[in-house]
């Protein structure tokens, strides 16, 4: 094995663990905010008895650690779906006659889920390099989709598209980067 063949390599494995760090990172940051929201927004302080000091107690009764009543202050619904994964015959059917792309339709029969939802979440499993400096349009194993792909996820009703996944990096950091760019510019989260 050659020194630039394992450089090249330890270089590889450094930024695949990098990449699921940060996505351990993410499910962990994800899990604490909900924990935060869930206390802080469904539990309503008001119904809580108090002592002299206008406190909180936080046993209401003799019994100790008896949970307090929960009074539903609001709700949300929140829907999430899997993979938005565009293999290479699902881009080409999509291609219009003027070389840009539409993928509404794909969308078609679970958009009205989506859009009733309060808020919407999407695994966006490829990566937005674009067609420019050597690379194309492409599906497995190394994706690369037309921008057109996030209009369309956004019409169709979905509010924030996740990227940290196992394809995050198909088109290397510069298609990462720039698959990030382009979700915040099309104003998802």
């Amino acid at each position: 094995m050659s020194k630039q063949y394992r450089r090249r390599n330890a270089s590889h494995t450094i930024n695949r663990f990098l990449l699921a760090f940060m996505s351990l990172v993410i499910v962990v940051a994800v899990a604490a905010g909900s924990i935060f929201l869930i206390e802080h927004f469904f539990y309503d302080d008001s119904k809580a008895p108090v002592d002299g000091n206008n406190s909180v107690v936080s046993s209401p009764s003799s019994v100790p650690n008896e949970p307090l009543p929960v009074t539903r202050v609001s709700t949300a619904t929140v829907a999430a779906t899997g993979d938005l994964l565009m293999h290479l015959p699902i881009i080409s059917n999509c291609e219009q006659s003027d070389g840009t792309y539409d993928f509404n339709n794909i969308f078609t029969y679970f958009s009205k889920y989506v859009t009733d939802a309060d808020y919407a979440v999407a695994n966006l499993e490829t990566t937005l390099r674009g067609d420019k400096d050597g690379y194309k349009y492409s599906g497995y194993p190394q994706f690369n989709c037309p921008d057109e792909m996030i209009d369309a996820s956004k019409s169709a009703g979905f509010d924030m598209l996740l990227t940290a996944n196992n394809h995050a990096y198909d088109t290397r950091l510069k298609g990462m980067l720039r698959t990030l760019d382009v979700i915040d510019d099309r104003g998802l989260d």
